[in-house]
Formats: structure tokens, sequence, C-alpha cells
């Protein structure tokens, strides 16, 4: 009995609300199924996509620094063509090497697609200018940012301003390469400062000689001097011993020796007087006898006669003495003359006059 109860119960026909229970499994197992199969199919076709994709990939070959024909090839042999083509300055990459790639080295690419390349124009040349005249330590600051090594040496320049730049050794307008190129510059340590000569003993020729050799601007001029030889330094502007530049003014002055005193002329007018002659005669040629009274009382008797006076001039000057005659002649009257002299100038001139040999008229120290 529990043999067949057990039979029983084991191949019974399920209920209504069991048929209903096992449909709904039914249903369950059929949609994971058909989801397991939709999926397994999707990954089938995405895997074979891939396969088909990384067979077809091609990765960029690293052509840096290649020129670029040696760039082409090494793209053609992976399969990949050499697409555009542009320059730009590098001061790493030497001129005509490639610099990078589009798209990147080492990045995956399909066969066939096109690589574009930069090449480098290496450093950019730099245009040298004119710097004659500017200030040293700001071009030497500039260059110096560009990459330029710098040389300085110095020299006085009486045109150019200390600390300015008197020439460059490479000429304005050239193309260099900063990194390559050291300049050179001569730069002005301003006008060289001398001591002073004493000039006194030297000649006309020796003070324009000095005046050349240290670039003074020299004037002379001449003048007379009791103390100081003809064609020897008098004075100097510049004292001896005191600084100078050249440029600077130089004054001299040259002895043209003693001067000779000027010629002086003037004249005296004198006049000379006349003196009559004396005569005396006796009381008896008088009187032609008269009385003896009368002859005692006037023994003698005095006149006049009309005898000329000689007159004798003596002149002391620049040209006559007072030992020679400067002029003789006879005189009637009172006779007015005029005396010419000529004395060098701080001199002075005298006459002397004398009538029948007793002197007149006499004066020294006559000047203009």
């Amino acid at each position: 009995m529990k043999h067949l109860l057990c039979r029983y119960r084991c191949y019974r026909k399920p209920t209504g609300r069991e048929a209903a229970g096992g449909k709904k499994k039914r249903k369950k197992w059929l949609f994971f199924l058909i989801t397991v199969f939709l999926l397994g199919l999707i990954g089938s076709f995405f895997l074979f996509f891939y396969n088909n994709q990384e067979a077809d990939a091609v990765t960029v070959p690293d052509v840096s620094n290649m020129d670029q024909a040696s760039a082409r090839l090494a793209l053609e042999d992976v399969g990949l063509v050499l697409g555009n083509i542009t320059e730009e300055y590098n001061e790493e990459i030497e001129e005509d090497a490639v610099i990078e790639t589009s798209p990147k080295i080492g990045s995956s690419v399909a066969a066939g697609d096109e690589i574009d390349l930069i090449i480098s124009l290496g450093e950019e040349l730099f245009t040298l200018l004119d710097y004659e005249g500017q200030e040293y330590e700001r071009v030497f600051e500039d260059l110096r940012k560009e990459g330029f090594t710098i040389e300085r040496t110095h020299e006085f320049s009486s045109e150019v301003a200390e600390g300015n730049i008197i020439s460059q050794n490479i000429e304005p307008g050239t193309e260099v390469k900063p990194g390559e190129t050291t300049l050179s510059f001569l730069v002005s340590d301003g006008n060289e400062s001398y001591t002073m000569r004493d000039l006194s003993g030297y000649t006309r020729k020796s003070v324009e000689d000095y005046a050349g050799q240290y670039g003074l601007s020299l004037t002379i001029t001449e003048a007379y001097s009791d103390t100081i030889a003809a064609g020897l330094v008098v004075s100097q502007s510049l004292a001896g011993g005191s600084a100078f530049v050249s440029g600077d003014a130089l004054s001299v002055v040259i002895s043209r020796g003693p001067e000779e005193p000027q010629v002086v002329s003037f004249s005296r007018t004198i006049t000379i007087p006349y003196l009559p002659a004396t005569v005396s005669e006796s009381a008896s040629e008088s009187n032609n006898g008269q009385g003896s009274e009368n002859a005692n009382s006037n023994a003698n008797v005095s006149s006049t006669s009309n005898e000329p006076n000689h007159i004798v001039i003596y002149v002391q000057d620049e040209d006559h003495t007072l030992s020679d005659v400067f002029r003789e002649f006879d005189i009637s009257a009172d006779e007015v003359v005029t005396i010419n002299f000529r004395i060098l100038e701080g001199s002075s001139a005298s006459y002397r006059i004398e009538r029948d040999g007793e002197v007149i008229s006499e004066a020294s120290e006559l000047t203009q």
C-alpha cells in the first residue's frame, strides 16, 4: 500500500496552479537561452571585426631626426603614406631633419594613412644691427638673451662717449646663428687725460708738434718780449702740470723779441734875437777939433752898426749830435726858426743856439 501510494503521488497529474508555475519557469529559461545566444552572436561579430582591424593597424615609426627622404622610406616600409610637410625653426634639431609627426610617433593608425611631418629649419637666424655709438651694457644684455657669446675690448676715444660702442667685428645686416656666433665690441673709455707740459723754451714748431700729438686745438699769437728770445714761448693758456684731454683748446704766445722803439717826430719854434754890433769913436774924431773942454769930457763915443749876427745851431736827436753843426746862417734882424726833431719813443732831444760864438739859447730832455 505504501508503495502504491508513493507511485500515485509521484505520477499524479499536476493541478492547474502547479501547471501555471511550470510554464513560467520554461519561459524564463527560454528567454535566458535566447539572450545568451544573442550576446554570443554580438560578441562573435565584434571579435571578428576587431581581429580584422588588428590585422590592418600600423604603428607610426620613429622618424625623428631623419631627413625627409629617409622618413618617407620608413613610413612606406610599414604601409604608411607621407602627408603634408611643414617647416619651423628649432634650436635642438638640425636643419632638414624631422622634428615630429602627426599623428604622433608610436600612434596606431590604419595602413595607408597619411603621416604629416614637421621639418626643422635649424636655429633661427638673427639679423645683426648697427650697434656703433650705442651703450655697450644695454646691447650686451639684449644680445646675451639671444644666445650670443660677447667679447669686449676697449680704448680711449675723443669722438665716442665713455661706455659706448666704437666698432663691432661683424657687419650690420649679417644673418647669423646666435648660439654659434661670437660678437666682439670695441668700447670707448672716453677721452684720455694727460698732464700738460711747461712749454717754456719751445719753438713754434715744437708747440705745433706737441699739440698735434695730443689732439689739442692750438692757437698761436705773437708778442714782443724783452726777456724771452724771439721765436720761443712766452706764455700758455693751459698751465704746466694741469690735466687736459684731447680736443681741449691751447693758446700759446710766441716772443717776437724786444720791441723796436718807434721813431717820433716833433718840432720846436724859436725866435733868435738880432744883436747889433757896438762901435766906439774918439772925441777928436767925433768933435772935429772943438774946444778942449768938450774933448776932455767926451773922450770916447759909442755907436751901433748893422753888421749881421752869425748864428750856429746844434741838435741832439736820432739823426744828429751836439758835436755837429745842424744849421749855420747870418741874421740882420730877429729870426724865427723851426727845428724838427726825430727821436725813438721813450728817448729825448736837445738843442743849442750860438750867436757870434755865444750861447743864447739851449734846451734838453725835449719830447713830443
